[in-house]
């Protein structure tokens, strides 16, 4: 391991953060081990729960989802409470969370730890989430559909790493800052809660046991096209294709695209627009078959895919986000996800989505309901403001705190 010298570009950086000595320029592999421990048979273990790399929330160090052993895994690989784990197949979708809790995780996920005292817990964590971590993660991937990094790649990212005492500073830090980050998510998350709550409660005061079903409220479903596309998402001047990941529980994502190989497959009368009602038609959970968004701004050259289905409601029956509303209610969501069929990939078919029940509004009704939801997204928009200022900081800390090599 060598120490960084004044006239390198990374010991400049350094310098900046007031320590001018004791940083050493070390690869992943020198100070950090990947554990592979297994659990041949989990049911008959203590473990209790279960990661997928569906479970890890992109940009987000916390798991807050997860399955049960109870109900069967075919995973074996056994993590600990503390370590971090690691999404290494498509890895542009940032899948990177630190356990806090006892568990087995897919195949898919790698699990890390410091291999001493050299490197501090709390701090690996930040060191991964820099940029040039993730584009090694990146440039070390193999495979088109679904490409994968190995830990022997990973292993020869290097970076600068700080003293001890350093290490500590700088780990206080960005967990301040990630846990105000995380503050400003819950508010989001209780902020939803109400809002189905209210919503619920006076749709059943409005309707009693009346009820209808999509197909009653819409004009038309558009079904995308899925041409030949790369691994990673289009640049801003490219075309690309959404994925299924597009629909989001939180709304529309544009980044979540795969690059049109062939710019001629671009089929303008499937680009995705400002106002579309978009709905997933697969997906690898049931949980995600049906789910719905509301595209509110997106970016030229992105098109529906086939697994993306474009919802066109009648004016006279309902509004676009009363409609959302409707498709997140239980009665609704149990009824898609129990018409779902797939082995792998679970997917619903126009008709059977067509006859999904939703509450029946008179036009009044709709009127109010349309109006309170909308005050609920102005006070979202504020949170997510604030939450996307949070990030901003964060990102800004990481950079300063964490030289990039």
């Amino acid at each position: 391991m060598k120490v960084l010298t004044p006239n390198q570009t990374t010991g400049a950086r350094v310098r900046e953060n007031g320590s001018k000595s004791g940083w050493r320029r070390v690869r992943l592999g020198d100070v950090v081990q990947c554990v592979n421990d297994r659990e041949a048979n989990p049911q008959a273990s203590p473990t209790e729960r279960v990661v997928g790399l569906e479970h890890l929330d992109p940009g987000s160090l916390h798991i807050k989802r997860w399955a049960s052993v109870e109900d069967g895994t075919t995973f074996t690989r056994r993590f600990r409470s503390g370590q971090v784990l690691f999404g290494k197949r498509r890895a542009y979708q940032r899948k990177l969370a630190v356990a806090d809790f006892d568990g087995i995780c897919s195949g898919d996920i790698l699990v890390f730890q410091p291999k001493d005292e050299g490197l501090i817990p709390e701090l690996l964590p930040f060191i991964m989430r820099a940029e040039s971590f993730w584009q090694h993660a990146l440039d070390t991937s193999a495979g088109s559909l679904s490409p994968r990094t190995k830990w022997q790649d990973l292993a020869r990212y290097e970076f600068a790493l700080p003293p001890i005492e350093e290490q500590c500073r700088i780990a206080e830090i960005l967990r301040a800052a990630d846990k105000e980050k995380e503050a400003l998510v819950a508010v989001l998350d209780r902020l939803a809660a109400l809002n189905r709550a209210v919503f619920t409660n006076l749709v059943k005061s409005k309707t009693g046991a009346a009820g209808c079903t999509i197909g009653d409220v819409i004009h038309d479903i558009v079904a995308g096209k899925s041409p030949a596309c790369g691994s990673e998402p289009a640049r801003e001047t490219m075309f690309g294709v959404l994925k299924v990941s597009a629909v989001g529980n939180d709304g529309y994502h544009e980044d979540e695209n795969k690059e049109l190989l062939n710019a001629q497959d671009f089929q303008p009368e499937f680009e995705v627009q400002a106002g579309d009602f978009l709905v997933t038609r697969a997906n690898a959970l049931k949980s995600g078959v049906g789910r719905a968004c509301i595209v509110e701004k997106t970016r030229r050259g992105l098109m529906l895919s086939d697994k993306t289905l474009k919802l066109l409601p009648r004016s006279s029956c309902t509004t676009p986000r009363v409609l959302l509303e409707c498709m997140r209610l239980p009665d609704c969501r149990r009824y898609i996800e129990a018409a779902a069929n797939g082995t792998d990939a679970k997917n619903i078919s126009q008709e059977k989505l067509r006859l999904a029940p939703i509450p029946k509004l008179q036009m009044r009704d709709l009127t109010q309901l349309d109006d309170l939801l909308v005050r609920f997204d102005r006070s979202r928009a504020v949170a997510q403001e604030k939450l996307a200022r949070s990030r901003a900081l964060s990102r800004s800390l990481t950079l300063k705190l964490l030289p990039e090599p």
